[in-house]
């Protein structure tokens, strides 16, 4: 397995409001340890895509991960009638998992989200381009038919002290 290429896709509003349902408001990841954890094979890259509100400020935050190798692409959130939405994850995760596939850039994409409007992206790398794709979530979070197109599920739950900071017991 360490010499399988490894890429990394991150839905980081996803997997964050994922931490925070399971922790509470108050949870801290620590990414760069969360994907050296789970990445064992050759890391080719790693993917953090994300959202914010027009008025809030995460440079601070996507800086730290730049500086932690990860390519970060953000989108400001836009406003509809049901409230605050994510414009443009889904469509941006599916479009460089697709194409870094095609281009053979690794063997296994790890994919952090249980957003099951990935499955279509997920179905095409494993049948069209014949690379595997891991899902990476808490285990509460995932749907049956996402967990079912991945070629194998990664439990967060199970290792989750190894990259929250001071999580609160549950």
């Amino acid at each position: 397995m360490l010499d399988r290429r490894q890429m990394v896709f991150i839905d980081g509003q996803n997997i964050f409001y994922s931490a925070k349902d399971y922790f509470g408001e108050e949870v801290r990841i620590d990414l760069p340890r969360l994907i050296d954890h789970f990445a064992i094979g050759d890391l080719k890259e790693t993917y953090f895509f994300d959202s914010h509100l027009q008025d809030q400020d995460k440079g601070d935050f996507y800086q730290f991960l730049k500086k932690n190798g990860f390519v970060v692409e953000s989108s400001t959130t836009r406003y509809r009638d049901h409230g605050p939405e994510a414009v443009g994850i889904d469509v941006g995760i599916s479009t460089e998992m697709v194409g870094r596939a095609h281009m053979d850039e690794y063997d296994e994409a790890l994919l952090y989200s249980a957003d099951t409007d990935f499955i279509p992206a997920m179905e095409h790398v494993q049948e069209q381009v014949g690379k595997d794709v891991a899902v990476v979530q808490f285990e509460d979070d995932v749907r049956e038919r996402m967990e079912d197109a991945a070629d194998r599920f990664i439990a967060l739950d199970d290792e989750v002290e190894d990259f929250v900071y001071d999580f609160p017991e549950r």
